[in-house]
This record gives C-alpha cells, structure tokens and sequence, in this order.
C-alpha cells in the first residue's frame, strides 16, 4: 500500500495498538484514528514513526494515556512539518452532560496527571526546554481533555497559523493561556467545568467570526442564538469553515 494516502480507522474500540508499518506508507496524507498508549510492544506504532511520513497534513490520535502528549510525544509531533490538522482524543472521559466526578476528584486528577507527566520529564534531560505543537498547525481538537488547568504545551505562542480551536468535554476550567490570537473560530461542547466571561473571549480572540457552544452552562453570558451560534455580523456562511 505504498501509494495510499487516506487512512481512517478511527472508533475501532477494540483495537490497543497499531502496526509500526505505518511509518512506511510514506505517501499518507490523512491519518485518522491511529492509536497511541503505553504498549511496551516494540511493534507498537509511535509518534516518532509518524515523523517518516512527510506529506502527511491531518492526523487524528486516540490515547489511553493521561498524561499525552509526554515531552518525547510533543517532540517528535513538532517534527511533522506538514501538519494542518490535528485532533487528540482521551479515551474514558466522559463527554456528554456533567462528569461523575467531584470538584475535589477533578482536582486530584488533574494533580495526578501533573504529577505523572513531571515524572516523565525528568526522564527526557536531552530535550529542548521548550516544546510546543507543530507551528504549521491550522486547526485544533481537542476531546475528553483530562486536566483543568491548560498545560504548558497549549500556552506557548507557537500556534501563528491557527485559526480554528474545538474543544468538546473533559475537566479544562480556562482558556486564559491558550496563545493563538490567530483564531477565527471557536467550537466548545459539553465543557461543564468551563468559565469564561465573554469580554475575555473578544480580547483573547481579537480575530474570531464564529463561535459556537452546546451544553457549556459556564458560558451563559455569551450573545448566541437559540442554536448556541455567535457570528461576527460581516461573516457569511461561517459554519461551511468549520469543515
């Protein structure tokens, strides 16, 4: 399959790992669904096999891991200097309506995750200091998102090129330190933890167009319609952007 350049596997729940050999499909474009966990299978797919794929422009990742993207992750992902799209999913977290956990348990989680991911820092001396996501980036997603506080990878100003943000459930409380005044449009879903008055989303996305929300009570202050859509009044057909 060395001509393919579409690849989708994505809600393939039964599956815990992928094939190294994808590092070999060197023509791939769009990556959709590819699995990354804690698999000590030397045959397990990594983010570093991905960076032998030079073309490739969209990528979808689903992990079990709480703590991704770990510094080593978040290396090799910068590497992928053709990415314009990129979309993390975290496996068990509840998407839909308000989470089982307490704020207490939200908090400890977050810890935890912290804790962890400090850990596995330690481990990577070598690094760069400074580790952010691929500059070429244009759109954003990020779902089931486990930490309350955003991480220090999504508050770099490395994000210049990025204009679309969706970030559907998970425990993130802010957006204060998300960098990227580039953005044009903005997509939250099922963010109960969410608070964010709307004066702090006008000086934070000076350049946003569109922004949309559903099952967000945090941001009932925001000027939407019915339909939970807010466009800027000199943008039409905004929502064909979204694709």
């Amino acid at each position: 399959l060395k001509n393919l350049t579409h690849l989708d596997i994505s809600e393939c729940y039964l599956l815990d790992h992928m094939p190294k050999g994808l590092g070999a499909l060197f023509k791939l474009q769009v990556l959709k669904g590819i699995i990354i966990g804690d698999s000590k299978d030397k045959k397990s797919c990594t983010i570093n096999d991905l960076t032998k794929l030079p073309k490739l422009r969209k990528l979808s990742i689903s992990t079990s891991m709480k703590e991704f993207p770990t510094d080593l992750q978040l290396h090799h992902l910068q590497r992928l200097k053709s990415l314009l799209k990129l979309k993390i999913s975290w496996l068990g977290c509840i998407l839909r309506g308000k989470t089982d956990d307490s704020a207490k348990q939200a908090q400890l989680f977050s810890k935890q995750t912290t804790l962890t991911r400090s850990f596995i820092e330690q481990r990577d001396p070598k690094l760069p200091l400074l580790l952010k996501l691929p500059s070429s980036l244009q759109k954003l997603e990020l779902e089931g998102f486990p930490e309350i506080d955003t991480p220090d990878w999504l508050r770099s100003d490395n994000l210049d090129n990025l204009k679309k943000l969706c970030i559907r459930g998970g425990l993130l409380c802010n957006l204060d330190k998300i960098v990227a005044t580039t953005v044009q449009m903005l997509q939250f879903k099922y963010l109960s933890n969410l608070e964010m008055p709307w004066k702090d989303i006008m000086m934070l996305y000076p350049n946003l167009i569109y922004l949309e929300k559903v099952e967000c009570p945090g941001l009932n202050s925001f000027p939407c319609d019915l339909n939970g859509v807010w466009m800027r009044k000199d943008c039409h057909r905004c929502q064909m952007w979204w694709i």
